[in-house]
């Protein structure tokens, strides 16, 4: 039996994700426990420096929220068939994940060069939309406004396939 399309980008939405998510937290991890102790060897930069990452850090998270918005409303105008949505979702949605995850080794650098813990909290503001952003059927539905049979097919996605 071939599989649905939108069961395969769904399935490499959720690859890519958690790949993309999951690198960073052990690099992250080890300079956030390190932040403060004699371990690491950190170069001294000007205040600038922090305060440009930090700049940086959240610009790129305001962005990529209102880049996201603008390609969904875009996709939903499309009077394409539902596979042709989901690709185009596909890619906006794998935009996003990139910018987060620029983040995230942006957050750790900084709290690497400065050990400023506001770098933690970009951090943490970051996974949350990494959580918040994830695609999940009903998420898909409401963000393309799917009705009838778009709609069944995407939900369908959330009852797991036996192997």
């Amino acid at each position: 039996m071939e599989k649905d399309i939108i069961r395969l980008i769904y399935d490499r939405l959720e690859r890519n994700l958690l790949l993309l998510m999951a690198l960073p937290l052990p690099v992250f991890a080890v300079i956030y426990l390190q932040a403060g102790k004699d371990g690491f060897d950190q170069p001294s930069l000007a205040i600038f420096g922090a305060n440009f990452l930090l700049a940086l850090a959240l610009f790129l998270l305001g962005l990529q929220y209102f880049n996201f918005q603008r390609r969904i409303n875009q996709i939903r105008l499309l009077d394409v068939p539902l596979e042709t949505r989901m690709e185009k979702y596909e890619k906006a949605i794998m935009a996003r994940y990139w910018v987060l995850f620029i983040i995230t080794w942006i957050s750790g650098l900084g709290l690497y060069l400065f050990e400023n813990q506001l770098f933690s909290v970009v951090f943490a503001l970051t996974l949350i939309a990494f959580s918040l952003g994830k695609a999940m059927p009903r998420r898909i539905v409401k963000q393309l406004r799917l009705k009838g049979e778009e709609k069944e097919r995407v939900e369908a996605l959330s009852k797991r396939v036996a192997l």
